[in-house]
């Protein structure tokens, strides 16, 4: 399972598209948008850009955003789906949240922060899914990934991290290594702060896929943050329990000109 930051926006109504991307302007962590006006347009973006998350308007026209996305299940299940409707929609919009997997819905107009949130968390559950998948793979997969992966004990020292961890951190200010090998973030308050977090994780771990399993590390007055995906596991085989971290560190929120475009 690879997860990326694509995501493809389904809204057949000029007005409402144009809403919707004043509000993705003001959401941040990277994320690339690609829009669709049509069913089979968006069927075929689908395709072409394997997006994370799917966006996708009630009404499509003659067609409807409930039997897109049941299409689109079909084809990939580990998509992430949110449905966007107006009022007038709303009993519809709710039916159809019991009749298919959505993880999020908007009633329109949605805003930036509401999309912010949910974006992340989706990502969050994305990043965990592929992190559990990889912990039942070989060593050595891990350390092709891409992303930042960081076993730590539960006194917070490094038992494991691959080179793309070791590089995130070695050229991070917010992120520091101890001389017994304890996860630190750049000051005490902030450590405490992520370390209580992490125990909030281990309390539930049972639900390791809750949304609020992410935890942004960030400065005041400083754009640049770390992303840091976390889930707890109890007992492992060889009788220890840890956490397993999964670091990314996104730029700015691109619009390629393709998606500008469509």
């Amino acid at each position: 399972m690879t997860v990326n930051n694509a995501i493809l926006c389904v809204d057949d109504d000029p007005t409402s598209l144009s809403y919707l991307r004043a509000a993705l302007d003001g959401v941040t962590g990277g994320y690339t948008y690609y829009f669709s006006e049509t069913y089979d347009d968006a069927i075929s973006k689908f395709h072409s850009f394997r997006p994370a998350i799917v966006l996708c308007d009630l009404r499509l026209g003659d067609d409807n955003g409930i039997d897109l996305i049941k299409t689109l299940q079909e084809h990939d299940n580990d998509v992430v789906f949110m449905l966007l409707s107006g009022a007038a929609d709303l009993r519809s919009a709710l039916c159809a949240i019991n009749e298919i997997n959505i993880f999020r819905f908007f009633e329109k107009p949605v805003g930036s922060e509401e999309l912010q949130l949910a974006f992340d968390a989706a990502l969050s559950e994305l990043n965990l899914k592929a992190l559990k998948a990889i912990s039942e793979n070989c060593r050595h997969i891990v350390e092709r990934l891409k992303k930042g992966v960081v076993n730590v004990d539960e006194n917070y020292k490094i038992i494991y991290s691959n080179a793309a961890a070791d590089s995130l951190i070695a050229g991070s200010s917010l992120l520091d290594i101890s001389y017994d090998k304890t996860l630190r973030l750049y000051q005490s308050a902030a450590t405490n702060e992520f370390y209580s977090f992490l125990e909030e994780v281990k309390a539930r771990y049972d639900n390791i896929e809750d949304e609020s399993s992410i935890y942004r590390i960030h400065k005041l007055g400083d754009d640049s943050y770390i992303s840091v995906s976390v889930a707890y596991h109890s007992e492992s085989e060889d009788g220890t329990s840890f956490f397993s971290l999964l670091l990314s560190a996104p730029s700015s929120t691109l619009i390629t000109s393709q998606a500008i475009a469509s």
